[in-house]
């Protein structure tokens, strides 16, 4: 199944092209990355701000790392897992027709927000194939040191880095909702959105991803008095500024009424989140058991094809039955996923402080998909 599907989006890379259409503006099409996303990606939705219990290793498994982070239960996942090498040639084939793109058309002949959704993409298309090749990998805090700055994106003739491209998008538009755009691949960062960005509503899919982050517990917590917010806005200091009355703004817009009292009100703000372990269902533990390889396209059907919340519970029940040996912490997002049925509705939630086991969370809007 996963060999299909890819398969599919390897014979639309030649639609990733210029398009006229009898249009006055120029538009790029990403079909390819597109199908990849939706085959990949499982859309975890809002977050219910739920703290989960501790896990520990089950006796006889031969899990050994677990992930006892507070943001443990959030973020998008990545099936990572169920690539074969042929599947990552594939997605390195798409990464290089993004890169070819200002080869076939000069990018200053499409409109901005064109151009926008055009980086974007290529920007996480890029990370994608690094962590695919890299897998299994569980901490990425060494993977973004050496990868970051690694020329390697032949674009129009420039060889360029994933965070030259950072520089460029965050230098030509200086918004900071361009932030939630950067997939980083780990489970403190923005999430990887289930579709590509489009220049029709990269903005709407930017704030979407902006009030995801900034209501999570991967954005901000309240903690012994102190606001506490995520490591990423110090090391994106350009587009927020140092932690301070810019910062809080941007935050207050995003955060929902129950949230903003606390941004205005508490004095501290501590740039202390962060979460490294990467943004998969295995925490990167591969090879587990041979049910973790050859069930994989079982995770396709049963997730990422489809947001029916009796699919994802019927997954949760055969990993919790023993017939897959999967890292504890992993069972249990798989479980609150099904309690909270957080990919299908916005949660409604009262706010206090952070605590272990606590659970925090706002009523909200529903956000822009």
């Amino acid at each position: 199944m996963m060999k299909k599907l890819i398969g599919a989006a390897a014979v639309l890379l030649a639609s990733t092209m210029v398009q006229a259409e009898r249009q006055p503006e120029l538009s790029i099409q990403y079909g390819d990355w597109d199908a990849v996303l939706k085959a990949t990606v499982l859309d975890t939705g809002i977050s219910t701000r739920s703290v989960g219990k501790r896990t520990r290793t089950q006796p006889g498994t031969r899990v050994t790392k677990t992930n006892d982070k507070m943001t443990r239960n959030e973020a998008n996942r990545v099936f990572y897992h169920a690539l074969g090498d042929g599947n990552k040639a594939q997605i390195r084939s798409l990464v290089d027709s993004l890169a070819s793109v200002p080869t076939e058309a000069p990018l200053d002949l499409f409109p901005a927000d064109e151009q926008l959704a055009y980086w974007l993409n290529l920007h996480n298309a890029a990370v994608y194939s690094m962590l695919a090749d890299a897998y299994p990998e569980t901490n990425l805090k060494s993977f973004h040191r050496k990868n970051w700055d690694r020329k390697w994106l032949n674009v129009g003739g420039d060889l360029l880095s994933v965070a030259d491209i950072e520089r460029n998008i965050m230098a030509r538009w200086q918004n900071p909702l361009v932030f939630y755009g950067f997939y980083q691949g780990h489970i403190g960062s923005p999430n990887l959105r289930r579709e590509a960005y489009t220049g029709g509503k990269v903005w709407q899919q930017l704030r979407s991803n902006a009030r995801e982050f900034v209501r999570s517990l991967r954005g901000l917590q309240v903690r012994h008095g102190k606001l506490h917010v995520s490591s990423m806005y110090e090391e994106y200091e350009v587009l927020f500024g140092d932690v301070g009355i810019k910062l809080r703004t941007h935050l207050a817009e995003y955060a929902g009424m129950d949230l903003t009292p606390h941004i205005h009100a508490i004095e501290k703000v501590k740039p202390s989140i962060s979460d490294w372990n990467i943004a998969d269902l295995h925490n990167g533990h591969l090879g587990l058991t041979s049910s973790a390889n050859t069930n994989a396209a079982g995770f396709i059907n049963a997730i990422a094809a489809g947001t029916d919340p009796n699919r994802v519970a019927y997954l949760q029940d055969r990993i919790a039955g023993g017939k897959n040996r999967f890292p504890a912490h992993v069972v249990q997002f798989l479980h609150r996923l099904v309690k909270d049925e957080r990919h299908l509705r916005t949660p409604e939630v009262s706010v206090e402080e952070v605590d272990a086991g606590d659970r925090i969370t706002s009523s909200e809007d529903t956000p822009d998909k």
